[in-house]
């Protein structure tokens, strides 16, 4: 399960290497926006030095790509060969998923589909229904540009996007998707990061992404249930199994509350997700 992903400048070194001991559960080394035209060839060579140590440090490892067709062939070689876990597409739409999905250098490697425009937004089912492709992310700085929005992230005009990105997830049977990356980088708005982590994972999103180390513990706290939510899935799942056993397929929990099949469902989630170490 991913549920945070830190961007890492694959041109800045010092940062890849301390990387792997910031507890993200993917650190993306990142060619594309983070990086200056004039260093991306640095950032590629960087990024072949940095990702096998990463790898050996025990980090699960992504890399974005730059999708412009000036630096797209050059960024796919250069990851020819090395052990990566996904590949991040910006700008992604089907067109593109299915050329770099025929890209020989690449063969093989799970594809992330960063959604940041209109175009990414209606291919999103096909994307994810799509064989090379492991997950959907949200990309809102770009695509607020490319909507013509003028709205802050907490706007309820984002709801639309976000709950695509679902749907789309859900339809093709892969995890949920990865949220925007929370810009604000003073740290006296952590609560509020909380807050609108909290508002992704309830409409279910699987993680989110991030700029900056500190935001990452917040983030995995939050995608992670917590003592009483996990023991509380674990008892219904338990008390609706011995239900079906005995023949009901409905059953009535302590306050009162109809629990058949569809409402034990995400209990069950949860449960093979966080199996009980102790069983």
């Amino acid at each position: 399960m991913i549920r945070s992903v830190l961007y890492v400048p694959a041109d800045r070194p010092k940062m890849l290497l301390k990387a792997a001991q910031r507890h993200a559960d993917l650190v993306l080394v990142d060619l594309e926006d983070a990086v200056a035209v004039g260093s991306k060839e640095l950032a590629r060579r960087e990024a072949q030095r940095a990702i096998p140590s990463l790898k050996r440090d025990g980090a699960c490892v992504g890399v974005r790509i730059n999708s412009h067709p000036d630096h797209l062939a050059s960024d796919l070689n250069a990851l020819a060969g090395l052990d990566i876990d996904t590949i991040v597409v910006p700008k992604a739409d089907l067109r593109l998923i299915e050329r770099i999905s025929a890209t020989r250098a690449v063969a093989g490697t799970g594809l992330t589909a960063l959604v940041e425009s209109g175009r990414g937004l209606l291919d999103a089912p096909s994307m994810a229904a799509h064989e090379r492709v492991i997950r959907l992310m949200a990309g809102e700085a770009d695509m607020g540009a490319d909507l013509g929005m003028s709205v802050p992230p907490e706007h309820p005009a984002w709801l639309a996007s976000r709950s695509m990105l679902v749907w789309a997830s859900a339809a093709a049977g892969i995890e949920g998707p990865i949220g925007p990356v929370y810009t604000n980088l003073d740290m006296s708005t952590l609560d509020q990061l909380r807050r609108s982590t909290q508002e992704l994972a309830d409409m279910g999103f699987a993680g989110r992404s991030a700029i900056h180390p500190a935001h990452v513990r917040i983030i995995n706290e939050t995608f992670t249930p917590g003592a009483v939510e996990l023991e509380e899935a674990r008892r219904m799942v338990e008390a609706y199994d011995r239900a079906i056993a005995s023949g009901r397929g409905i059953i009535v929990d302590e306050n009162g509350r109809m629990i058949d099949e569809a409402v034990v469902r995400r209990s069950r989630q949860i449960v093979a997700a966080y199996p009980d170490p102790s069983s």
